[in-house]
């Protein structure tokens, strides 16, 4: 969202952030923040993007509630049926 506020569109923020995900080491939060930083395409800067990972679960919306409500009702799943933690399903192909 912040770097859509700075004027770049979704699918091109999306296809910047893919190409700085594309290898095979991985990347760390720095190592993300500095090369998007350094990227003319992407319109953050480092300390930017440093700023937004560290405050990363306020730009989560509702997937934290989502999903302690979907847990919640896992556990209670669990306790009428306990022996479906131990369900191991088939391959699908």
């Amino acid at each position: 969202t912040a770097a859509v506020e700075k004027g770049i569109g979704r699918e091109e923020a999306h296809a910047v952030l893919s190409r700085h995900l594309a290898t095979d080491e991985g990347v760390s939060a720095a190592g993300l923040a500095a090369g998007l930083g350094g990227d003319s395409e992407f319109p953050l800067e480092e300390d930017e993007i440093e700023a937004l990972i560290r405050d990363a679960l306020r730009h989560t919306g509702a997937a934290q509630r989502q999903a302690a409500v979907f847990s919640a009702e896992v556990e209670g799943y669990l306790k009428r049926f306990p022996e479906a933690s131990e369900y191991t399903p088939a391959d699908a192909i």
